[in-house]
């Protein structure tokens, strides 16, 4: 575990009582020529709990799925967990485009290409 990640969870479980993981979650990124998708596993994450930022060519995820309590507790293995990653994104994004939706634990989501850097097709006349 690197030094920063352990720092991570220190100070998440110092402002949270309740000690939260905090997990990169599994991510594939895909590239064709009108847009990059990126599908981020976030299973029992529920879209409230959900924040994306996008910030100087920088996309920033995260999720928290919190664990109910159903009686009292005899055995704990599930905690809070927050999902936390961050990507650099090329600036031929359209980023007033970018569109994001929650399917089955998995974020998928649509970076498309300007315009002027998708291939386009000549008519010869």
């Amino acid at each position: 575990m690197s030094t920063t990640t352990a720092l991570q969870e220190k100070t998440a479980a110092a402002a949270n009582p309740a000690k939260i993981h905090i997990v990169r979650p599994v991510v594939d990124i895909y590239e064709n020529s009108e847009e990059f998708l990126l599908h981020v596993e976030m299973p029992g994450v529920i879209k409230e709990d959900i924040a994306i930022e996008l910030d100087n060519n920088i996309l920033s995820l995260s999720g928290i799925r919190h664990q109910t309590v159903e009686g009292s507790m005899r055995i704990q293995e599930f905690s809070d967990v927050e999902y936390r990653n961050s990507f650099s994104i090329p600036e031929i994004i359209e980023t007033t485009a970018v569109t994001a939706k929650l399917e089955a634990g998995v974020l998928h989501l649509t970076l498309p290409k300007l315009e002027a850097v998708k291939p386009r097709a000549i008519e010869v006349h």
